[in-house]
C-alpha cells in the first residue's frame, strides 16, 4: 500500500515531489513510511507538512506528545487548507465515511487531489461489516475485523471493506475519483489506489 501511493505521488508531483513545492500537504498519520517520506521531502522541496492521528480523549486540533489529533468527521482545519492530503488504510475505520469524505472535499484547495490506500474487494461491491444500535453498541452484519494501530493496539474496529462502488461513495461526498491498480517493484500483486478531486 505504501509503496503503491508512493508511486502514484511520484507519477502526479515528479519523483521527487518538486511539483510540491510552495504547496500544504496533510497525511493522516503520524508514523509509518508515507509520513516519514513526506516529511523528508517537504523539507527538501519546500512545501508545508502536516501530519496528524486520531487519538482517544483528545478533542480535535489539540495536541498529545506534539502529534495534532483530528477526526476526519469533523475536521477543525479551515475551508481551502491543503493541496494534497494522503491517507494508508484509514477510512475503513471511519464510523460516518461519506461524512469523512465531504470534510476532506470541503478543506481540499480548487485543484488538490486526496490519494489515498483502503483494503478493496475489486469483485464486489463494498462490504458494510457493522452498523451502530441505538444503544451505542455496534451491530454486526459481517464477522467482526480489527486491524492494529501503533497508537492504539489491536483494537481498530473495521467499519466495511470497499469494492467496486468506492468511486461511487465518493461521488456522494462531491469527489470525483479513480481507482488506480499500480505494479510496484518487488510486489507480485497490483495495489489500488484511490485519486481523489473535490468536484465544487
Amino acid at each position: 500500500m505504501h509503496r503503491g501511493l508512493w508511486t502514484v505521488l511520484q507519477s502526479k508531483y515528479g519523483r521527487g515531489l518538486e511539483n510540491l513545492a510552495g504547496c500544504a500537504v496533510w497525511e493522516m498519520s503520524a508514523h509509518g513510511a508515507v509520513h516519514r517520506a513526506l516529511s523528508v521531502r517537504s523539507a527538501a522541496v519546500g512545501f508545508a507538512f502536516q501530519a496528524t492521528e486520531y487519538m482517544d480523549g483528545v478533542p480535535p486540533g489539540n495536541e498529545r506528545d506534539g502529534i495534532r489529533c483530528e477526526n476526519v468527521e469533523c475536521l477543525t482545519f479551515a475551508d481551502r487548507s491543503f493541496d494534497l492530503i494522503t491517507s494508508t488504510d484509514v477510512f475503513e475505520h471511519v464510523e460516518n465515511d461519506i461524512r469523512g469524505f465531504r470534510e476532506i472535499a470541503r478543506v481540499l484547495r480548487p485543484g488538490g487531489a486526496f490519494i489515498f490506500t483502503v483494503p478493496m474487494d475489486e469483485t464486489r461491491p463494498t462490504l458494510i461489516r457493522g452498523e451502530r444500535a441505538a444503544d451505542g453498541s455496534i451491530r454486526h452484519l459481517a464477522p467482526p475485523e480489527y486491524h492494529g494501530d501503533p497508537m492504539r493496539g489491536m483494537t481498530v474496529y473495521t467499519w466495511r471493506t470497499y469494492g467496486t462502488d468506492i468511486t461511487d461513495r465518493l461521488a456522494q461526498a462531491g469527489l470525483d475519483a479513480r481507482c488506480e491498480f499500480v505494479a510496484t517493484h518487488g510486489v507480485a500483486m497490483r495495489v489500488p489506489v484511490i485519486v481523489a478531486y473535490a468536484s465544487r
